[in-house]
């Protein structure tokens, strides 16, 4: 085997120049070839090693796919068991879901029209390309699934469906929108997600009810693409596109109510943000957040905001205009600090603090309607009294810090269902009244985990 040669230039011969021609080996045997080379360098000398090829990585995607393919097995297994309990079936009107997956269809069977009322139709995992103008006779017909027809030609054409709302294609390694989706006059959800697309296709411009896409898992190049056409979406869904900021065609869609950006390497929520007045619900999980622009806080229609897995060391005090937030999830950052007057979002109902710095828990008493309530992996020596007074509690996890003490006055939480405490150094002197928390939750059913260090 003939193995390829790399060349390593030695500038200086200082620390530095040790570290540049080490940063250049793959493996250990090259790392000693250089350092033996070294002794008897020269500035500007030459060193040449030869190198073993590089074993391929293995690849995440291929890893994903062979999941799949033994989850494609079971389904054709489970597959023929349910299409013939379809074909006995002497009540098809009744039937209302039609799940024809995984079946290795390549058309429509003709048994599809002996049910009539059937609202969702499930032609996952098959090789169909073709969806004929027949099926706008099922008149209840609202949802069609097509995830994952790989037909030979990547290529899938429709009839005109009218009545169709809803329509699935997701993984079809499609790089283009079918022409023919305009003919869905009546089209309120796209899912065109894990395709080749590399830009939001122009063509659902004619989708004029279009309320939510979703293109999750493309390779995504936003940038100088007008999408003003689709400012009447209401929910937009680009997970793991590889977005590395908010573009700002992306503030052209005001009418936004949901926007789902997680997993991408965004660093920051700018102030263009405001443009966002009806948003309800953002995510932007697993990014790489540092900074928060405070037009964030001006957002007073948002329930729900996910920026777990980011790099947040700080949360404005400004947080407390959100007023109508119910859902907060804060976890697997850098806080090692919560504002002072969190406890003023009143509507808050879950809290997810976990998986950060945190020596204390700001009041929080006034959070009368909070039912969940994470605060595990933090550094907390106390029990936070407030928590006693939050009567609606139902979720309770402080796992995994120092407390030392949790005081009998828990088991006044009468809604409480789950309880995690387990690895914090709880006294000895206060093991018997520890004993009688655990037994008393257990006798009511309550799932308690606890367990020393």
């Amino acid at each position: 085997m003939k193995y390829p040669v790399i060349a390593v230039l030695i500038a200086f011969l200082t620390q530095s120049g040790l570290s540049m021609a080490l940063s250049f080996g793959q493996d250990k045997d090259i790392e000693k070839q250089i350092q033996s080379k070294l002794k008897t360098a020269k500035p500007g000398d030459t060193i040449t090693v030869v190198t073993k090829p590089t074993p391929r990585r293995f690849n995440v995607r291929h890893k994903f796919d062979s999941l799949r393919k033994v989850a494609a097995q079971r389904a054709k297994l489970r597959a023929q068991e349910r299409y013939n309990w379809l074909l006995a079936n002497t009540r098809k009107d009744t039937i209302k879901s039609l799940n024809l997956s995984w079946l290795e269809l390549s058309e429509i069977p003709s048994l599809v029209y002996e049910f009539e009322n059937i609202r969702y139709l499930n032609l996952a995992g098959n090789k169909i390309n073709k969806l004929p103008k027949e099926l706008k006779r099922l008149q209840s017909l609202r949802r069609i699934s097509l995830k994952e027809n790989r037909s030979d030609k990547n290529k899938i054409r429709f009839k005109k469906i009218p009545q169709v709302e809803v329509l699935n294609l997701h993984d079809n390694q499609l790089a283009k929108l079918p022409r023919s989706v305009r003919k869905f006059k009546s089209l309120k959800e796209l899912d065109l997600s894990d395709n080749n697309f590399k830009r939001i296709p122009k063509r659902l411009k004619r989708n004029k009810n279009l309320e939510k896409l979703t293109m999750s898992e493309n390779c995504l190049i936003l940038d100088g693409q007008k999408l003003s056409w689709l400012s009447r979406l209401r929910s937009l869904r680009l997970n793991k596109c590889d977005i590395n900021y908010f573009t700002p065609n992306l503030f052209q869609l005001t009418e936004l109510e949901e926007l789902q950006l997680a997993e991408n390497s965004i660093r920051e929520i700018p102030a263009e943000i405001a443009h966002y007045q009806k948003m309800e619900v953002l995510s932007l999980y697993k990014n790489q957040i540092e900074r928060i622009s405070d037009s964030f806080y001006e957002l007073k229609s948002l329930i729900e905001v996910d920026l777990y897995y980011n790099k947040l060391n700080q949360i404005s005090p400004k947080i407390s205009q959100l007023e109508n937030l119910r859902i907060l999830y804060l976890s697997h950052n850098n806080l090692y600090d919560i504002p002072a007057n969190l406890g003023d979002i009143s509507k808050l109902e879950e809290l997810y603090l976990h998986h950060n710095k945190l020596s204390y828990v700001p009041a929080i008493s006034n959070l009368k309607r909070l039912r969940v309530l994470h605060l595990n992996h933090n550094f907390l020596n106390t029990f936070p009294d407030d928590i006693l007074e939050l009567n609606e509690l139902q979720d309770l996890d402080f796992a995994h810090n120092d407390i030392t003490r949790v005081p009998t006055e828990i088991t006044q939480l009468n809604k409480l269902r789950l309880l995690f405490f387990q690895n914090n150094p709880i006294e000895k002197n206060y093991a018997e009244e520890l004993a009688e928390i655990i037994s008393h939750f257990q006798a009511k059913g309550i799932s308690v985990n606890y367990s020393d260090q």
